[in-house]
């Protein structure tokens, strides 16, 4: 299956064993194999398999999952708000940015012109490419 991991809990069954409850896209499972502890973060999109144990839904194997979802390949990785606050801030220093176009460009093409810049200064701060700003 495939998510993005909302929330993660560590927990300690009766018998002194360490395991994480992770809630993936509303339904919350369990995590008892201590090489995946580490591997996982909130925000992440994960692929992941599990067992139905009745109540309990065991996760037997995850890992990241390269879809463009969840942290966006930062290494930073960052809930939905928190990515939408990103985006807005790219956007409006975008807007600031192209208002000194050309003035007969059509309202579509400073629209497209500020998109593309706000996609570029997102790519910057997510650190999702090598490029120095220009």
């Amino acid at each position: 299956m495939k998510g993005v991991i909302e929330q993660i809990w560590d927990n300690t069954s009766k018998t002194g064993k360490p395991y994480k409850a992770v809630q993936i896209d509303g339904e919350r499972y369990t995590l008892w194999d201590k090489k995946y502890f580490d591997a996982i973060q909130k925000g992440e999109s994960v692929d992941f398999e599990f067992d139905d144990k009745g109540k309990f839904k065991n996760i037997t194997s995850v890992q990241l999952a390269n879809n463009g979802n969840g942290n966006n390949g930062s290494q930073y990785p960052l809930d939905q708000k928190e990515l939408h606050i990103v985006r807005l801030s790219c956007l409006k220093t975008a807007a600031y940015l192209s208002n000194g176009f050309q003035p007969n460009l059509s309202l579509d093409e400073k629209s497209d012109i500020t998109l593309n810049v706000a996609r570029k200064l997102e790519s910057y701060v997510m650190n999702l490419d090598d490029e120095e700003p220009v």
